[in-house]
């Protein structure tokens, strides 16, 4: 988590110091309790945080970073734009830190893929994931900013609805490894076309990164998954397959149902063997992933099987759910 002091924020940022005050934690909502953290005063389509400084006092708020000027009793970083300064403040502590970043997105499968990914690397070192789908432009820089010292990972889940957006996120995190799941349809509209889709998608991979590319896809990367990659499934039967790394392979069987859900985990894998992780821990931790809530969990009641898919409606997440009960 992030602690430091407004000295040392101001410096980041390249504004005006104020009075030195020490600060654990950056919050972004009034309607939580803040003690001693930062408050960053976001302004979005139909709200100003600059209107709450208030409240934000109230919570327990130790000082605010503003982009217009305020009355309130709290001391103030006064910026340009409260949303650039929160992406360069979480850039800056993910720098401080520099655990191995993973970077993941996709049309479908990105939360499942990090959380195999992340329960993988847990078994090496602390990890930190993104928590549920908290994936754009602000849900990612305040995944960085909890951070801890102990982290010597960090999977980070990256989604879009638009050309840029990838990029920008991309630019803020600076993945060491970045994967796409795959490129369908999902969100089309938003995207102008399926060509947009594909590019924007794309911004996920750089130079500077080892790139995880999907069989299925037209991206080109230093290593594949999928049928006639690097990383592959061969023997399926229901939740169990044999997984091949290379020339290594080993049964697997998932707790998560559905067959797309071995097309996830062979991303998950394809990343870990990437950073060097060997089969069996691979292995281990893909078993231990357990579906999230609405993503297909089955709930078991007296006489009676619940398959919980209430999360997400697309075209191919509805073909998924449905093959998934044939």
């Amino acid at each position: 988590m992030l602690s430091s002091n407004t000295h040392t924020i101001a410096s980041v940022l390249g504004v005006d110091t104020v009075n030195r005050v020490e600060f654990t934690g950056l919050c972004t909502d009034t309607r939580q309790r803040m003690d001693g953290a930062l408050f960053v005063a976001l302004i979005g389509d139909n709200f100003d945080a600059h209107n709450y400084l208030d409240e934000a006092e109230k919570m327990g708020a130790a000082a605010v970073i503003i982009s217009r000027p305020v009355s309130t009793n709290l001391p103030t970083l006064l910026v340009d734009d409260t949303q650039t300064a929160l992406a360069d403040i979480a850039h800056w502590h993910l720098n401080n830190i520099k655990p191995t970043v993973v970077a993941i997105t996709g049309s479908n499968g990105k939360t499942t893929t990090k959380n195999m990914l992340a329960n993988i690397l847990n078994l090496k070192a602390p990890t930190l994931a993104t928590k549920g789908n908290l994936n754009n432009h602000l849900g990612v820089p305040m995944t960085l900013l909890t951070l801890e010292q102990k982290h010597q990972y960090a999977v980070v889940e990256m989604g879009a609805n638009h050309l840029g957006e990838i990029a920008y996120l991309h630019n803020i995190v600076q993945p060491n490894i970045a994967v796409v799941t795959n490129t369908l349809d999902a969100h089309i509209g938003e995207f102008g076309g399926f060509d947009n889709l594909v590019k924007a998608k794309g911004e996920i991979y750089g130079n500077d990164s080892q790139n995880i590319v999907n069989t299925d896809t037209t991206f080109a990367g230093d290593l594949s998954f999928g049928e006639g990659g690097d990383v592959f499934a061969s023997h399926i039967n229901n939740n169990g397959f044999d997984l091949n790394i290379v020339d290594k392979k080993i049964t697997v069987i998932l707790q998560l149902i559905g067959q797309h859900n071995i097309d996830n985990a062979l991303a998950a894998s394809a990343c870990a063997h990437a950073l060097g992780v060997d089969i069996n821990t691979i292995k281990q931790g893909l078993e231990n992933t357990l579906a999230e809530k609405g993503r297909l969990n089955v709930i078991q009641q007296p006489n009676l099987t619940i398959i919980d898919d209430t999360y997400n409606a697309s075209p191919q997440s509805m073909k998924a759910a449905i093959n998934t009960l044939l």
